[in-house]
C-alpha cells in the first residue's frame, strides 16, 4: 500500500520552557507576563485586543516524519531566511551532523537530558538574547527525556521500583509536564519550530490507517492543537526523482493544519523561505 498522501499543489525575545519532576522546581517554570498597551479594553482583568490588531508576526511550527525524511534540515533552512536568523537548535536528537555542510550558520545547543533542558530554560526565560528562531528538535525524545526523570526520582523515593516500568502517575505527570513544555515555547516572542517523529496507526491486515506525531497517549493528538501549522512530512518518488512533500491538511488519516490558510495543501520540496513568504505574502 502507498503510504503517502496523493500529492496536490506545489508552492513555493523569549524565556521559558517546563515543568520538572520536583514540586519545588515549579518557581523556574512560570509563563512570561505579557505586556499590554494601557489603552487596551478587559473584562475581568484580562486584555481585550481586535484580531487584526494583535502581532501575528512569529511561526510557530510542528514538523512530523520518519528519521531522515528532512525534519531537521528543513529546520535549519531558516537560518538564511533574514527574519527569522539568527536560529538557536535545541538538539535533543543528535542530529546536527545534518546542518554541518548546509546552514553551518545554525547555533546549537545540545540537551542530554531534563536536566539540561531545565538549565537551558532559566536563561531563555531572561530574555536576553538575539535569537529571532528556536527550532526543538525533537518533541519525541524529550518526552522520553521527561519519563526518565520521572523514574529516577520515582526510584529515589522507593528502590523498589522499576524504574523501567512507569505507572499511571509518571504517564499523567510525564503528559503534563511535556503538555507545558510546547505551551511556554509556543508562546514564546520569536518563531518557534518543534519536530516529532511519526506514529503511524495499522489495522488488523497491517495497513497504515493513521499517521500523527509520534508522542505518547493524548497528547499525538493534544499537541497539534497547540500549533499553528501541522506538516507531516515525507519523500516521494516523481518521475524517478526523490522529492520532499509536506502535507498541510487533515485528510481523516493524516494530522496536520495551516491556520495561516496561506499554505498549499502539499508542499513541495518546502523551505522555510518559501513557507515564510507564504504565512506573510511576501
Amino acid at each position: 500500500m502507498d503510504n503517502t498522501p496523493e500529492e496536490a499543489e506545489e508552492t513555493p525575545k523569549p524565556e521559558p520552557v517546563a515543568e520538572v519532576a520536583q514540586e519545588e522546581d515549579d518557581e523556574e517554570f512560570e509563563a512570561p507576563v505579557q505586556l499590554t498597551p494601557d489603552n487596551v479594553k478587559s473584562i475581568g482583568g484580562l486584555p481585550i485586543q481586535r484580531v487584526g490588531d494583535m502581532p501575528h508576526r512569529y511561526i510557530k511550527f510542528l514538523i512530523f516524519a520518519d528519521p531522515g525524511a528532512g525534519k531537521t534540515w528543513l529546520t535549519g533552512s531558516a537560518s538564511v531566511v533574514e527574519e527569522m536568523s539568527p536560529v538557536l537548535l535545541l538538539d535533543i536528537d543528535g542530529g546536527d551532523l545534518t546542518l554541518f555542510r548546509t546552514f553551518p550558520d545554525v547555533e546549537v545547543v545540545r540537551v542530554k537530558d531534563w536536566k539540561s533542558m531545565q538549565s537551558l530554560y532559566k536563561d531563555l526565560r531572561k530574555g536576553d538574547f538575539e535569537y529571532k528562531t528556536f527550532g526543538v528538535d525533537s518533541l519525541t525524545e524529550l518526552q522520553k527525556f521527561n519519563m526518565d526523570q520521572l523514574m529516577f526520582e520515582a526510584w529515589k523515593a522507593d528502590h523498589d521500583k522499576d524504574r523501567d516500568k512507569p505507572g499511571w502517575d509518571e504517564f499523567n505527570k510525564n503528559g503534563n509536564q511535556t503538555r507545558r513544555v510546547v505551551r511556554l515555547f509556543r508562546d514564546l516572542p520569536v518563531n518557534v519550530i518543534f519536530t516529532c517523529h511519526v506514529m503511524y496507526k495499522q489495522n488488523k491486515e497491517g495497513q497504515i490507517i493513521g499517521r500523527m506525531p509520534d508522542l505518547t497517549g493524548k497528547l499525538s493528538r493534544q499537541v497539534p492543537g497547540f500549533i499553528d501549522t501541522v506538516g507531516y512530512l515525507y519523500p516521494k518518488v516523481i518521475d524517478g526523482e526523490v522529492v520532499r512533500l509536506m502535507q498541510t491538511f487533515s485528510d481523516g488519516k493524516t494530522i496536520a493544519k495551516d491556520r495561516s490558510g496561506r499554505l498549499p495543501k502539499i508542499v513541495r520540496n518546502p523551505d522555510m523561505q518559501m513557507i515564510y513568504n507564504a504565512y506573510f505574502g511576501k
